[in-house]
């Protein structure tokens, strides 16, 4: 399935336009590790990956590790391909989204690619109402109190560290006193535990071509993501992007992403 994947990705990759450059600067880092169920009927659908959080003045940014990765080898494959006519494989992420939050104006951008077609939306912070508890114990050496929020149809447990006094946390949660050090939802469907938190050595620089995206509404976004995801060798055809398959191997990889979208039915966001 990855290798299918992978495929419909490599055909997107020279696509890229070069705008404006949205550079911010961070002095932290958190990262996080991600576990979910991707189907919600089949308990051993769990998978995980690493998500890092790199946290400035009131800004923050979010993405998989392996896609921040992938960002910072771009410049190197993209020479590579020059050189010698062969695409250095990218490492595989499941999360294509980097998300930055600006804490000081109470904004959240999120960026993500859908077949050709970059987006991004803007929400506005903060995206959850907490209730904070008593009821406090030690995760990873840090001390920490319980909250709790209803966030996209979804119930969540967080657990926040005012020795970090940072107002942030993993994906688009935010605004308890605090960094949130774990949080997950009643069902466990996600979970999300910090497993490192340094300050940086120098700050780290991360640039996005913002112009590189559109603007959209969130619900034309997932709209997009929907229909993409549903029938991606349809939207790429549509978009004028052939992958070479023989008929064959087109109907084969045609069921097997059916099937795939059919198993893939818990989002972290339901609304």
């Amino acid at each position: 399935m990855r290798q299918i994947y992978l495929c419909l990705s490599l055909s997107l990759i020279f696509s890229t336009v070069f705008g404006q450059k949205l550079t911010d600067k961070f002095n932290y880092k958190a990262t996080y590790q991600l576990t979910w169920q991707i189907d919600s009927t089949n308990a051993e659908s769990v998978q995980s990956e690493k998500m890092v959080l790199f946290i400035g003045d009131g800004i923050s940014r979010f993405s998989s590790l392996n896609l921040l990765k992938t960002d910072s080898l771009s410049a190197q494959r993209k020479k590579n391909f020059k050189n010698t006519g062969r695409l250095m494989s990218p490492p595989q992420t499941e999360f294509e989204y980097k998300l930055f939050k600006n804490l000081n104006i109470g904004k959240l951008y999120f960026f993500e690619r859908v077949a050709k077609d970059r987006f991004k939306y803007t929400e506005e912070l903060p995206l959850q109402e907490w209730e904070i508890h008593s009821e406090t114990k030690e995760i990873s050496g840090y001390n920490v109190q319980k909250a709790t929020t209803s966030f996209a149809g979804r119930d969540y447990i967080a657990w926040f560290s005012a020795e970090i006094p940072i107002s942030d946390g993993p994906y688009k949660f935010s605004g308890l006193p605090g960094l949130i050090i774990e949080i997950a939802g009643t069902q466990n469907y996600y979970h999300f535990k910090m497993t490192g938190f340094r300050e940086l050595d120098t700050d780290a620089s991360i640039t996005i071509e913002e112009d590189q995206y559109t603007t959209v509404s969130k619900a034309e976004f997932l709209a997009a993501e929907e229909n993409y995801n549903r029938d991606p060798l349809g939207a790429l055809s549509k978009a004028g992007i052939t992958i070479g398959w023989s008929k064959e191997r087109e109907k084969e990889a045609e069921k097997e992403l059916k099937e795939n979208f059919k198993s893939r039915n818990n989002p972290i966001e339901l609304e």
